[in-house]
């Protein structure tokens, strides 16, 4: 499968920018692990009916060569579709293939009886959120993401120096206010 080989090539490629600008939120095995299954099923799904739990993929071409895909997949923040990616080579780019793609995933949530449809645009500093708002798209939120979702041991964390040059940290101050009212209610 071409397509499938394509898609995967510039989904890879867009992981890896994404890795590489946000080191912390993606592991080396989350492409094989998540992205190559969840494409690998979009392509195969290409001709069927999109639902709750199943995406599809769309490749466009010009003289036979590959120019672009979307990927239509349900979104995570409930109901509806989200554009998982949509990707145009730079060579085929500014001759609308970027709009034929999007709204392709905008007719195939509709046939699918979605209510919305919902992109997560990456802040790489670049006019991908300008596209989205051209094509009819509203900035809802802003998620905003540092690290990994763990939390830090108590004292295995960095401490903030206060404008009075000691150390801010609310855990160590409670406890030595705690310690100080303990001492003098025992004296």
């Amino acid at each position: 499968m071409e397509d499938l080989a394509f898609i995967l090539e510039g989904c890879r490629a867009t992981f890896e920018r994404h890795k590489e600008t946000f080191p912390l939120m993606l592991s080396d095995e989350a492409f094989e692990a998540f992205y190559a299954p969840m494409v690998t099923s979009a392509v195969k799904n290409r001709g069927a009916k999109i639902h709750a739990s199943a995406g599809c993929a769309q490749v466009a071409t010009l003289n036979g060569q590959f120019a672009g895909y979307a990927m239509l997949v349900p979104s995570s923040y409930g109901s509806g579709f989200e554009v998982f990616d949509i990707h145009v080579l730079e060579s085929f780019r500014k001759q609308g293939f970027g709009k034929s793609l999007l709204n392709w995933c905008k007719a195939r949530s509709r046939q699918a009886g979605a209510h919305s449809l919902d992109a997560t645009v990456w802040n790489l500093d670049d006019t991908r959120e300008k596209f989205f708002e051209k094509s009819g798209f509203a900035k809802v939120n802003s998620r905003w993401r540092a690290g990994k979702l763990e939390m830090p041991s108590l004292f295995n964390r960095p401490r903030v120096v206060g404008k009075w040059g000691f150390l801010w940290d609310p855990p160590l101050l409670w406890g030595a206010i705690i310690l100080l009212i303990i001492l003098l209610v025992a004296t």
